[in-house]
């Protein structure tokens, strides 16, 4: 008897995706910690120094969805605490207005 496995499907794919990532923030949560400091530290990691900090702020507040205050406060929360967010390059100033660009 020949079995045939069902294909999977996006649906498939998008159950495990989410199990996979409540089963992440359940085993952070009894660490004290939480699923976007982890995706900062890890787009941090992965991009290296490379990252510019507002590039920085405008990825993680895309892929988290949240605003970019969101994002600043939590940066500044993982430098605090000296969890590798120092590593960001930081903002680069406008030569001719000498402001954050």
């Amino acid at each position: 008897m020949t079995l045939s496995a069902r294909p999977v499907t996006g649906q498939d794919i998008n159950l495990a995706a989410r199990a996979t990532r409540k089963a992440l923030e359940l085993l952070l949560a009894e660490q004290g910690a939480s699923f976007p400091p982890l995706a900062t530290m890890n787009a941090i990691v992965a991009r290296g120094a490379s990252f510019q900090r507002e590039e920085l702020v405008r990825f993680l507040a895309s892929a988290l969805d949240v605003d970019a205050q969101t994002v600043a406060m939590m940066l500044h929360g993982l430098q605090t605490r000296g969890s590798g967010a120092r590593r960001v390059v930081p903002e680069r100033r406008d030569a001719t207005r000498g402001a954050h660009t």
